[in-house]
């Protein structure tokens, strides 16, 4: 069978062909996925905290906030030092990005956690930690209790400092 046809009619079926291989392969492999998400969506769902794991995750999270105030102030100490206005390759303004960027996302992960665990309200016992809010004296210590409903009353304003 001849069939005579021009470039242009020829192109698009051999790129149809084509794209019908793609389609059946990757289509094959998306539909073979299904199950595996399926089971990691379910292996992955939220749980309900018994007692002990929000014992865990709040000492975690105060354990965080501790080496996050450590950070805190080598970062100050960087600073006092003029590390940020170094020359750009110099290995005090590397170290001081380097620690600036990790305390920042470690702040970041620290506030969600933060604010997840005081939505549940479950930081309503002392865990010996201290939370500092901006416009509160930091030499006066305040009950956690306290800390929580100045932290939720400024919450909306970003004013929270974990020292």
């Amino acid at each position: 069978i001849e069939l005579n046809v021009n470039i242009i009619v020829y192109s698009m079926a051999v790129l149809t062909f084509i794209s019908w291989i793609v389609f059946a392969l990757f289509g094959g492999i998306g539909l073979a996925s299904v199950p595996l998400d399926f089971f990691v969506t379910f292996k992955s769902r939220p749980k309900i905290l018994t007692g002990e794991d929000i014992k865990k995750r709040r000492k975690i999270l105060f354990d965080e906030i501790e080496e996050l105030r450590k950070l805190g102030d080598e970062l100050k100490q960087l600073e006092d030092n003029g590390a940020p206005k170094k020359w750009f390759f110099s290995s005090e303004r590397r170290k001081y990005n380097r620690i600036k960027n990790d305390f920042t996302s470690r702040y970041s992960l620290v506030k969600k956690e933060f604010e997840i665990l005081n939505k549940k309200n479950l930081l309503a016992e002392n865990c010996g930690a201290k939370i500092v809010v901006k416009g509160v004296d930091a030499e006066e210590e305040i009950a956690e209790e306290d800390a929580v409903d100045l932290v939720e009353d400024n919450l909306a304003d970003d004013d929270m400092d974990v020292q």
